[in-house]
């Protein structure tokens, strides 16, 4: 990320690679986060479907440091440092949005806070496409539909649940 001053190297090997290799701030990288994304959503549904809210809970500030909060920093013309200090750097109406992602551990809070993750991302990658991306648009069908099962199925908890995942509320 930065350019570092070498105190002491011998026949100048260092300093040949550091001239080589500039020093830039790393970007996120569209198209890791999106062959990724849909998958991470599947996660967090299994979870939720599990009861495991607070890995829930854990999983949404995964999202906003990895993907989010890096997304809207560089929207932002910043650099993508998790979500550091965007409180002072997004506009109300985006860190309205942000803080939505933010969520208890409720059933009813981490889904609302998993749409909102969900509907943020799918918004961030509209608006600034990357060259040669790939959406993975079959992935995100399946993984939102599965999330959105696991939904009625965690707030109401007599709804048929999808295979795979075990619902606490029935095994009392």
């Amino acid at each position: 990320m930065e350019d570092p001053e070498v105190l002491w190297e011998q026949d100048g090997l260092v300093s040949a690679v550091l001239r080589a290799t500039p020093a830039r701030f790393p970007e996120p990288e569209r198209q890791w986060i999106e062959d990724r994304f849909w998958i991470w959503v599947h996660y967090a549904a299994t979870k939720l479907g599990r009861g495991e809210l607070l890995e829930v809970v854990s999983f949404l500030d995964f999202l906003r440091s990895t993907v989010l909060g890096p997304l809207l920093a560089r929207r932002q013309g910043r650099p993508a440092r998790g979500v550091r200090k965007l409180e002072q750097l997004l506009p109300p109406a985006e860190l309205a949005a942000l803080r939505a992602t933010v969520a208890p551990a409720e059933p009813a809070a981490c889904a609302a806070a998993l749409r909102q993750a969900i509907a943020m991302y799918r918004s961030l990658r509209a608006a600034a496409p990357a060259p040669g991306f790939v959406a993975k648009t079959l992935v995100e069908t399946r993984a939102t539909a599965y999330l959105e099962a696991v939904i009625a199925a965690a707030v109401r908890p007599d709804s048929p649940l999808p295979a795979g995942t075990d619902n606490p509320a029935r095994q009392a």
